[in-house]
């Protein structure tokens, strides 16, 4: 075992040379995509998130009119609506993103039209994990996944045959 210590001294830099980029924030290009989806006239966003939750804001945004753009990889422009959507014949895929789903419900809480919502609950088992484990006598983790989902495809299926409108209590992130 070695025990020896060496000491080094650090003096400040005068000069550094190089570049850094950082990846795109996810939240702030949620955001970024809403509010120039939601603006008039065009706007042009630079480091954008490549993210698929934001891809998937993107998408929505698409559906209810504005028109996006990539430029270079992660540069877009969003040509927005004015504050006017137009009501998708579709449902909006939130995908994965529960951000998506949250921000998009209260964009479009006062907007004119009837809207749907669509998102993936593949995540609830590893976001709740308590839930997962207390139900690990499904077959582990899987079988606790795979309960949550037909539990959650169920209720959708009902309320789609019921034709009725649900109000949703989302916890998560």
């Amino acid at each position: 075992m070695n025990t020896s210590t060496q000491e080094r001294v650090i003096r400040p830099a005068r000069n550094m040379m190089g570049s850094l980029r950082l990846p795109g924030d996810k939240s702030i290009s949620h955001r970024y995509a809403m509010l120039g989806a939601f603006a008039e006239g065009t706007s042009r966003f630079t480091n954008f998130s490549t993210g698929a939750d934001c891809a998937s804001t993107l998408g929505c945004m698409e559906a209810l009119g504005a028109k996006i753009k990539r430029i270079d990889g992660d540069a877009l422009e969003i040509t927005g609506v004015g504050g006017q959507v137009t009501p998708s014949a579709d449902a909006l895929d939130c995908g994965n993103s529960g951000s998506t789903m949250r921000m998009m419900s209260g964009l479009l809480a006062p907007q004119e039209g009837r809207f749907t919502l669509m998102h993936e609950l593949a995540h609830v088992a590893q976001q709740q994990r308590g839930e997962a484990t207390g139900l690990s006598g499904l077959g582990g983790d899987e079988g606790a996944r795979a309960h949550l989902e037909d539990q959650a495809d169920a209720a959708a299926a009902r309320g789609l045959r019921e034709n009725q409108e649900r109000n949703v209590t989302h916890g998560g992130t």
